[in-house]
């Protein structure tokens, strides 16, 4: 399959500077008073850890973590019995930290972009690699696990 270049990641990272950016030279309005920005830490905290462990999860298992190659192995178990997508929930979760850090409202114009971008481009392309892939065993997987957070056990059909 041929690599794409503009990767995930790349998407992730462009939204934290321009994230910044927006803050910096356009600040919208302040959203959080400056003495809660240090509730950002949550979600911060939460990215990373949701990130990390989804990343053992595919080092562990000998597979692949970029979503235009070839994976040996559908994950689902551990963080990915609670999402479908806990790299992305992680990097959407550092976003609304950055949000919440700064205080002010222009980097949430990043966060629902990033949003709206891979809940409609990067994700429904993966998931068709997946069922290509994977076939019987992704359709089982997607209807128990949702896309973006399993908060409640729930029947799909």
């Amino acid at each position: 399959m041929r690599r794409r270049t503009f990767t995930p990641p790349a998407f992730f990272f462009l939204g934290v500077l321009l994230g910044s950016a927006l803050h910096i030279f356009f600040p919208i309005a302040v959203m959080v008073p400056t003495r809660w920005n240090i509730l950002g830490l949550l979600p911060l905290a939460l990215g990373i850890v949701l990130h990390l462990l989804a990343h053992k999860s595919f080092h562990q298992t000998n597979t692949t973590v970029d979503p235009y190659e070839k994976s040996d192995i559908l994950i689902t178990d551990g963080v990915f019995s609670v999402t479908r997508n806990p790299m992305y929930l992680g990097y959407l979760s550092i976003l609304l930290a950055q949000t919440l850090l700064f205080g002010s409202l222009s980097p949430i114009i990043i966060t629902v972009v990033y949003f709206v971008l891979v809940d409609r481009i990067s994700i429904p392309a993966g998931e068709e690699k997946m069922a290509k892939d994977f076939g019987a065993d992704w359709e089982e997987y997607r209807k128990k696990t949702r896309r973006w957070l399993q908060l409640f056990m729930y029947d799909s059909e």
